[in-house]
């Protein structure tokens, strides 16, 4: 069986950091902001989503996949309502006593994905799903470990964000109402995105040559 074709694959975080990107063209692997948003989205508060550890209420039911295909007998309540479709890939330790560190036993039972946020000079931001739990844990953890990762559509999220064509987008994310700077382009196409990846409004403009 190939557990990557099913789970996807494992990486540290130096390569979902990399600038020659591990993503599609278009796409990005998640930040800190990003994974905090639709964790708000589905009702977690913002004193939640900002804490570390074990967080929220029923948010990781809803980004869990359902039923026993893939995760353990006690993923009771899962129901994917956000079309996430997480899947318990389990994860690969740092280098702790082994030069190239080993798969996590919680094959099943766990989901753990990256995000593109430090939270310090040799760890980095992940999400944990448990089996037994509907929460949601957010946790700094050493950039060795192999995580799975998951990738969104768009401009990366934080404030002030500046993508390849120098457009400026503040505040990103948002929740309502936001401002987009487009300097002296002439041709621009907009695309904006929901959190559960639904493009929700599309903008063109094409200036004179």
């Amino acid at each position: 069986m190939n557990n990557g074709n099913t789970y996807g694959r494992l990486y540290n975080w130096f390569a979902v950091n990399d600038n020659r990107n591990i993503a599609p063209i278009g796409w990005h692997v998640a930040t800190d902001a990003e994974f905090k948003t639709l964790e708000m989205f589905l009702g977690m508060s913002q004193t939640s989503a900002d804490s570390v550890g074990d967080r929220g209420t029923n948010q990781g039911s809803k980004i869990k996949e359902a039923g026993y295909s893939h995760w353990s007998s006690s993923n009771t309540g899962a129901d994917n309502s956000s079309n996430f479709t997480a899947l318990p890939g389990s994860f690969r330790t740092a280098d702790f006593g082994s030069p190239n560190g080993v798969f996590g036993n919680s094959f099943g039972f766990e989901a753990y994905f990256w995000t593109t946020t430090e939270s310090g000079t040799l760890d980095a931001y992940q999400r944990v799903l448990l089996s037994s739990q509907a929460t949601i844990y957010r946790y700094g953890t050493d950039k060795k470990e192999g995580n799975a990762v998951r990738c969104v559509k768009g401009i990366a999220s934080g404030i002030n964000d500046i993508n390849q064509e120098g457009m400026q987008i503040y505040p990103n994310p948002s929740n309502g109402k936001f401002s987009i700077e487009m300097g002296g382009m002439k041709n621009v196409e907009v695309e904006i995105y929901s959190v559960i990846g639904e493009k929700i409004y599309r903008y063109i403009r094409l200036g004179r040559t």
